[in-house]
């Protein structure tokens, strides 16, 4: 599972090097990049081809629809879950963070 997991998210970041508009996709620089070997960079782009993610034209790698849809969803996924991993504090204090804004003046009596 967490292999699958990593496998996934550098699936992402494989997609997002190819998505850069300055970027000219080389597996070496991609591999340098992402602190992989070539063999698993050409994987990945074995997988995204046969997957239909991304296409081969004569100016390298071009994501298809269904890759900027994955890079879409996996920054919605990572929002969501980075919202809801908070802990009951976090929650807590977030709930009531700015309903008092001075705590000393519930224990002062104004009139002493």
């Amino acid at each position: 599972m967490l292999e699958d997991d990593y496998m996934k998210n550098l699936f992402i970041e494989v997609l997002k090097l190819i998505k850069e508009p300055k970027y000219r996709f080389s597996i070496s620089d991609a591999s340098h990049k992402l602190n992989q070997s070539e063999q698993v960079i050409s994987k990945v782009l074995r997988n995204a081809l046969n997957d239909g993610y991304i296409v081969k034209s004569s100016y390298g790698y071009l994501l298809t629809n269904k890759g900027e849809k994955a890079i879409s969803n996996h920054r919605g996924n990572h929002l969501h879950g980075s919202i809801h991993s908070l802990s009951i504090l976090d929650l807590l204090r977030r709930r009531f963070e700015d309903k008092v804004h001075n705590l000393y003046s519930l224990y002062l009596d104004p009139m002493a």
